[in-house]
């Protein structure tokens, strides 16, 4: 698993981009700062697609949700 990287390691890239968890970055696990990096790391179209799907799952009941995941499985 990758170590801890300190706020100021960041890219100007990386800040900008994840700057909403500035105040805490310290204290996310590893493995949460490692997949906000790839976050970042994507194209801004890829963040817009991936952010407007989950505003579209996160508009559907729980049970519309567990029948999507139902059908995924």
């Amino acid at each position: 698993m990758a170590d801890p990287v300190k706020w100021e390691a960041l890219s100007s890239t990386e800040q900008s981009v994840l700057k909403a968890f500035q105040g805490e970055w310290s204290t996310l696990p590893d493995k949460t700062q490692s997949s906000l990096r790839r976050w970042a790391a994507k194209p801004a179209s890829e963040r817009a697609r991936i952010k407007q799907r989950f505003g579209d799952w996160k508009q559907l009941s729980s049970s519309q949700q567990q029948n999507v995941a139902k059908q995924l499985k």
